[in-house]
């Protein structure tokens, strides 16, 4: 059976925190767009999305790191306290796939580990009939 290799859709950041995430979207807001904000069991969640998507999983964490790394010291301070620090790397298979291989520079998953992010891979799983359905991996 044929490796399949999965097209690249899209990375997220994703942040967990018991602080206010607000300031932290504000900062970001220039080089990332909200996807979503809201509160869970006391936790406060943020996903935003580069606004400019790379066309692969490493452009897109170094791209999560130029801009990380640029924040201000209180801002990333709020970073650095999240509870959860996620790089949520999506992408898309053909439902017939029995084997699919992402690979992920080891620059990048340093990349990753430097900012304190955990690398996440999201696989949307193709139904066949033009659209995504989700599957987790």
């Amino acid at each position: 059976m044929k490796d399949v290799r999965p097209r690249f859709v899209n990375a997220d950041l994703v942040i967990v925190s018991a602080s206010d995430l607000g300031p932290l979207a504000e900062a970001l807001a220039p080089a990332l767009h909200r996807i979503a904000t809201y509160r869970h069991r006391g936790l406060h969640h943020l996903r935003l999305e580069l606004n400019l998507q790379p066309t692969s999983p490493d452009g897109a964490i170094r791209a999560f790191e130029r801009v990380l790394t640029r924040l201000r010291p209180p801002v990333r301070r709020l970073w650095l306290k999240a509870s959860r620090r996620d790089i949520d790397v999506g992408v898309e298979v053909p439902r017939s796939a029995a084997t699919v291989v992402l690979a992920i520079s080891d620059e990048s998953v340093r990349r990753a580990g430097s900012l304190g992010a955990r690398l996440v891979l999201t696989v949307y799983v193709r139904n066949g009939r033009g659209r995504r359905g989700l599957t987790s991996a």
